[in-house]
């Protein structure tokens, strides 16, 4: 809440229920809200729906962090003597008041999703009250915290502050923000007046988005886990160009562990998770098609997340027959994700957001694996293998908690939805209920068509370069550039944010080309396909001859993930263009025949490197850059970015038997007859 009215600064208000463009501020609010917002801002436009995910986002990592850090500040003055100085008060005083500001970080969330001020104008001044006196107070004491350092550095003799000075200026700090934060609440000074709400469209691409992330961490902490599980390898016959010398870039290389896998049987593993993948890409896609994205894709995450849990225990007690067990039922929950997403998109996404939206959402691949190769780095240094399973296997419970409360699978099921965003997606993508007459999916139509033919060659080309990067980079940095495990996880993460980064750039990028009329949607997927194809294959070649220079390897790597995130601008928004009514089925043909590279690309690279060395794994890129090319020209030959005339398959009007009908009409008429007589 803010301040707004004659004697008080102007508030921000926001409805966001286009695209940034049409609508002014404001326009959506229910009637009985209208009296709270301004007439300032409704001479506005309303701001582009990715402020509000970017909100979002912000809210839940600060919300998370203050209560981490602040509740850690209050245990440690609470508990230890030695720290309960005049000066340490200020910072006690300072973390009270940043958890009453966190206290108000929920009602906003709850706020922006259900799409009104939860207890009205009374729930509003809560909010607003709560806010003024924490964020006025944390700001004084601020001050007076500086003042306190000046003061002890000018004279360090004389100059601290006692403890009745430092209560004095404590009290100070409450009695300035309280008045300040009360008088608005009687409109004495001012008024306050409601935030923006996020568009449900929003909170489900974040939710997908969180879904995608999770699912990536589930699947690639055991690329991070199993170079300190196995027995470590790394000779041959050649060493001269086979090893890398260690460096002094991280602490020591990764020692390894107990078992003595060996790199065919590492590699199938890896890839055994991909079994599973494959299996459930169809049903998931027909599953969602026909219920709703919602449950399809919430319990398959939930089931993921159990098995991750019970990793540890499959190794511990099975060893390698029972872990590869696990894996493959972990991939048959996980792969229901991208085809239960598709559904989700087409049925909340228009046409003119899907470039920036489904960047967003499957942009959580490439956060997942920084995320699953940066903190599982971390967490295995810190506190050992089993540790990064149970963590990132709770996240997705949570996360499973969360998404069956706030999302839904269509617009006209949702109870929250304002009726402004209901009539925009009305106008922009027409028909936003669930097809439950949808015809039965014309599978022939789509195995002879063409352009998904390109399609499944570019996703098996991404596929291909991608899971190779995903399950083995870790690897290579570790045996062959001998990373440490604390530095593998940081340095295997760095060509994912590159990749994230790039990702969410070219869906605007995109966006806007279609828009303008720069390019057709056609041209526009086939330029970015072919940049995140050619750039990635030349890029992973040469950073194999660069040696042992770790530096330039990692720089290289970088690189070549961050050009292959133009792929989600292109090829992979190709399912929505082509047939938002079959959406998840296309997505379940094209991610299950790619996630076969998923069961091949891990195993084969344990065949062809046995020794792990450089050599080796050099061939292992070349081959790989030969899939991109090839899959690529496929693509940018044949693919098309418009409806396919599948995606209206006519409706078969059911067989009638009019004789049989006439007979059933006419017996009922001779009853009636018989009974009114």
């Amino acid at each position: 809440m803010h301040l707004n009215g004659p004697s008080g600064p102007q508030a921000y208000v926001n409805d966001s229920s286009g695209d940034g463009s049409i609508f002014p501020m404001g326009h959506g609010y229910p009637a009985e809200y209208q009296h709270m917002v301004h007439a300032h801002w409704r001479g506005f436009r309303e701001a582009p729906i990715y402020y509000h995910a970017g909100f979002y986002i912000a809210y839940v990592v600060l919300m998370l962090s203050s209560i981490f850090g602040n509740g850690l500040v209050i245990w440690i003055f609470s508990t230890s003597k030695s720290l309960r100085t005049p000066s340490n008060l200020l910072i006690l005083n300072l973390a009270i008041f940043d958890l009453f500001m966190c206290t108000n970080m929920p009602h906003y969330l709850i706020n922006a999703t259900v799409g009104y001020i939860v207890g009205g104008d009374l729930g509003c001044d809560i909010y607003a009250l709560n806010g003024g006196i924490s964020g006025m107070g944390a700001s004084i004491t601020n001050a007076f915290i500086a003042f306190d350092r000046y003061k002890t550095i000018s004279n360090p003799i004389d100059g601290r502050l006692s403890y009745g000075q430092i209560v004095l200026l404590i009290l100070f700090t409450w009695l300035w923000a309280t008045p300040f934060s009360v008088l608005p609440l009687f409109q004495i000074w001012g008024r306050y007046q409601p935030d923006f709400v996020i568009p449900q469209r929003v909170i489900l691409a974040i939710m997908g988005f969180l879904a995608i992330l999770n699912a990536y961490t589930m699947r690639v902490c055991l690329s991070q886990a199993i170079t300190v599980l196995v027995v470590k390898r790394n000779s041959t016959d050649d060493d001269s160009e086979a090893i890398c010398e260690p460096d002094d870039i991280d602490e020591g290389t990764s020692i390894g562990g107990d078992f003595e896998w060996s790199e065919e049987l590492q590699g199938l593993i890896l890839s055994s998770f991909y079994i599973g993948y494959i299996v459930t890409h169809i049903p998931g896609g027909l599953l969602a098609e026909k219920f709703g994205g919602k449950w399809t894709l919430g319990l398959g995450i939930l089931s993921t997340a159990v098995f991750t849990m019970l990793t540890p225990l499959a190794i511990n007690k099975g060893d390698s027959d029972w872990l590869i067990v696990t894996r493959v039922l972990m991939g048959l929950g996980e792969g229901t994700t991208f085809p239960a997403l598709s559904v989700l998109l087409a049925a909340w996404v228009p046409a003119n957001e899907r470039g920036k939206l489904g960047a967003l959402v499957l942009g959580g691949g490439q956060v997942g694996t920084i995320m699953g190769n940066l903190l599982s780095g971390v967490f295995i240094d810190a506190y050992g293998w089993e540790f990064v399973f149970y963590f990132f296997g709770g996240l997705g419970v949570v996360w499973f908690a969360i998404f069956v409360f706030l999302c839904y699978s269509d617009p006209t099921s949702h109870p929250f939805i304002k009726p402004s965003e209901r009539e925009y997606l009305v106008k922009e993508i027409g028909t936003i209920s669930r097809n439950e007459d949808l015809p039965p999916t014309p599978w022939k139509a789509i195995l002879t068509n063409l352009p998904m033919f390109a399609l499944v060659a570019a996703q098996i080309g991404h596929d291909w370069g991608f899971y190779i990067m995903v399950t083995d980079l870790p690897k290579y940095m570790a045996d062959v550039l001998q990373f440490s495990i604390k530095a593998n996880g940081l340095y295997s993460s760095l060509p994912y944010i590159m990749m994230w980064i790039v990702s969410v750039g070219s869906g605007f990028v995109a966006d806007w080309m279609i828009r303008r009329g720069v390019m057709s949607t056609t041209n526009t997927r086939k330029v970015m396909t072919g940049l995140a194809a050619f750039g990635p294959a030349i890029f992973m070649v040469g950073a194999s001859y660069a040696g042992c220079d770790r530096v330039l390897v990692v720089v290289l790597f970088t690189i070549c993930m961050g050009l292959m995130g133009a792929y989600y601008a292109g090829m992979k928004l190709s399912p929505l263009d082509m047939s938002p009514n079959y959406a998840g089925t296309l997505m379940a043909i094209t991610n299950g025949i790619g996630a076969i590279t998923g069961v091949i690309t891990p195993y084969l690279v344990g065949v062809m490197t046995p020794n792990a060395s450089l050599l080796e794994w050099r061939l292992v890129f070349w081959v790989a850059f030969g899939v991109l090319c090839v899959t690529a020209v496929i693509y940018c030959i044949w693919a098309s970015g418009e409806v396919q005339p599948f995606n209206n398959a006519p409706i078969q009007p059911p067989s009638v038997d009019f004789e049989a009908q006439e007979r059933k009409v006419g017996g009922e008429k001779t009853r009636g007859l018989e009974q009114s007589s």
